[in-house]
């Protein structure tokens, strides 16, 4: 039984509730609020999904089908907000919320929220950020034997993020690079728990 299950993160109305609100809060600029959107990877390891289907000779019921722990790649695309409430030259601080949804068959769906500390140094014309975040953790993935169905995992995680943000214009920058990685705090099926590393690039806009 699994010790977690939730819905699917809803990408979609994330994005379409981070629309209404632009033009709804005349004073996000003053807040210093980030939107951005990303294309991403997900790599995966320790993965659950059922193992080899029970063979058609078994009459004595019931036939339980053996556990495997697969590594995924997941490429996807992500949205994401972050309302900097602490704004200096040399630094912001900031909550961030955010989501991903896989583009395959197989992968992995987020939904994230944490803190976010951004760097500027004068020196430098990027803008570094560090980010710790926790929430929904989601896994897909269908094994290779023939008949097997689709395995959906629900999961609490943690992860941590650190990237590099390129300014570009006064309003929109790059995101050169993002990499973070993760891990479950829950275990489905009573097997080791899924651990993961994702990479992104994207364009960030400035309020």
């Amino acid at each position: 039984m699994q010790t977690f299950s939730t819905q699917k993160f809803p990408l979609a109305s994330f994005a379409f509730a981070v629309a209404l609100a632009i033009p709804a809060t005349p004073q996000l600029h003053a807040q210093g609020v980030e939107l951005y959107g990303t294309a991403s990877l997900i790599h995966a390891n320790n993965v659950p999904s059922n193992g080899t289907a029970c063979p058609t000779s078994v009459v004595v019921s019931p036939c339980i089908a053996t556990n495997q722990l697969n590594g995924i790649n997941a490429p996807g695309v992500g949205v994401g907000a972050t309302f900097n409430f602490v704004r200096t030259p040399a630094f912001n601080v900031g909550l961030d919320f955010r989501g991903s949804r896989h583009l395959n068959t197989n992968g992995a769906d987020t939904g994230l929220a944490g803190f976010k500390l951004s760097v500027k140094p004068k020196l430098f014309h990027a803008t570094t950020y560090l980010q710790v975040s926790t929430g929904y953790f989601g896994t897909t993935y269908t094994p290779s034997y023939s008949g097997a169905t689709a395995n959906a995992n629900h999961y609490w995680s943690v992860v941590a993020f650190g990237g590099v943000d390129l300014p570009v214009s006064k309003r929109f920058s790059i995101r050169v690079l993002e990499a973070g990685a993760g891990h479950v705090t829950n275990s489905n099926y009573n097997v080791a728990r899924p651990s993961f590393f994702t990479a992104s690039s994207g364009l960030v806009y400035r309020y």
